[in-house]
């Protein structure tokens, strides 16, 4: 497995990336949007990961062509990236901390505790 090298970015005047197949990993490299004369990509049917970069040119390729990438999201992909890493937050018995409720405990105890003292 690799990885899309950050220096794709370089290739400036591109216009045709086919990635299909490779066994990438890893997230989209933020050089890619530098690409602004892509006709086609494909990167599909790897194990990219993350969000797609948004207000690129990117977000303007079919779906089609991220298809097979499980941990991929955002546009033009129908898998919320909100979502995605609310559950990345999740501890491990699966719910989400909120700390503004624990803070609001602990006071509590404390002020409790003060009140009591003699």
């Amino acid at each position: 497995m690799g990885k899309i090298l950050e220096k794709i970015g370089s290739m400036k005047e591109l216009e045709s990336v086919d990635l299909s197949l490779n066994h990438l990993s890893g997230k989209i490299p933020p050089s890619m949007s530098n690409l602004t004369f892509l006709s086609l990509l494909d990167l599909s049917y790897n194990n990219l990961s993350g969000r797609i970069l948004s207000s690129t040119q990117l977000q303007s390729f079919d779906a089609l062509r991220y298809i097979g990438n499980p941990q991929l999201c955002g546009d033009p992909l129908p898998k919320n990236c909100i979502i995605e890493e609310q559950s990345l937050n999740r501890s491990p018995i699966g719910s989400v901390e909120d700390d503004s409720k624990n803070s609001s405990f602990y006071i509590d105890e404390f002020i409790g505790k003060a009140k009591s003292l003699p």
